[in-house]
């Protein structure tokens, strides 16, 4: 997470993720937001290459507390996931 927090509103954060081990060595990744503006629902950046996720403040709504989970597993696997991190 760069910058880390807490930040002020209209910041924009990115987290990178890094995965390791596994059979392949190359990795997806699935970023999962869930916020004071997200409606109640968890947002979804779904499965690619890209090992990071974006997350700006723009709003008065998005003053609070943010979770952000990542998921990661082989290319090329069906597995809903092989590990994450919150």
């Amino acid at each position: 997470m760069d910058p880390a927090s807490p930040q002020a509103a209209g910041t924009t954060v990115v987290f990178t993720a890094q995965g390791q081990g596994g059979n392949v060595g190359q990795y997806e990744y699935q970023f999962w937001h869930y916020g004071p503006d997200t409606g109640g629902a968890w947002q979804i950046q779904d499965w690619s290459t890209a090992n990071t996720y974006t997350l700006t403040t723009t709003k008065a709504a998005s003053v609070g507390s943010h979770t952000v989970q990542v998921r990661v597993r082989n290319v090329g696997s069906t597995a809903s996931y092989e590990a994450y991190r919150q």
